[in-house]
């Protein structure tokens, strides 16, 4: 009885070494297609882990002080990444006055000026983290800081993915209680920035 159990094991053994043997055409590419589907699947599940998360110098803050296109010298907080656009390299920043109240803006490296695109907001009180994935949208997001608006506490930031074998941004806004995200412009090229 355990003979014949021996001989059936094998007899399947035997059969799924000769689906892959590498001498006949037929196992040859049985072969190859499964270290293909390994290897392939493999690689993919390491591009799909690895392009979720942007590499350190595009995610990291940087702060500093300089002059608004309306003249108001202040401090400004920025994430290190720009976005390539026609005008040059462009960064989203936000700039503060008296520690309690800021705006958002783009700040360009090349003339060395911040322009301010809100008003002036109170910083939020509801402590959110700057950064984290968008419910909605299950892209990277990190903001520069969090101010209350007429929708709760806003962070304003950008949006990552990994797209054109590169870093892509894209200016968005994080409801700092759905966790979830609206966007406004193209996708642009990321370059790190400072």
């Amino acid at each position: 009885m355990a003979n014949t159990k021996s001989r059936k094991a094998s007899g399947k053994l035997s059969k799924v070494l000769r689906a892959f043997n590498p001498r006949s055409f037929r196992g040859g590419m049985a072969l190859f297609a499964l270290v293909f589907a390994f290897t392939g699947g493999g690689y993919m599940l390491y591009r799909s882990f690895a392009a979720s998360l942007p590499p350190s110098n595009l995610r990291n803050g940087v702060s500093f002080w300089v002059t608004a296109t309306d003249g108001y010298y202040g401090s400004m907080s920025c994430v290190t990444v720009s976005a390539q656009t026609a005008y040059g390299p462009v960064v989203r920043c936000s700039q503060t006055r008296n520690w309690s109240e800021g705006r958002v803006g783009f700040y360009s490296p090349l003339t060395n000026k911040f322009s301010p695109d809100t008003g002036w907001m109170k910083e939020s009180k509801n402590g959110a983290w700057p950064w984290g994935t968008c419910k909605n949208m299950g892209y990277y997001f990190i903001g520069v800081d969090v101010y209350d608006t007429a929708y709760g506490g806003v962070l304003f930031g950008q949006i990552y993915r990994y797209a054109n074998n590169r870093w892509e941004i894209k200016w968005a806004n994080m409801s700092s209680i759905t966790r979830n995200c609206s966007t406004t412009g193209n996708w642009s090229k990321a370059l790190p920035f400072k």
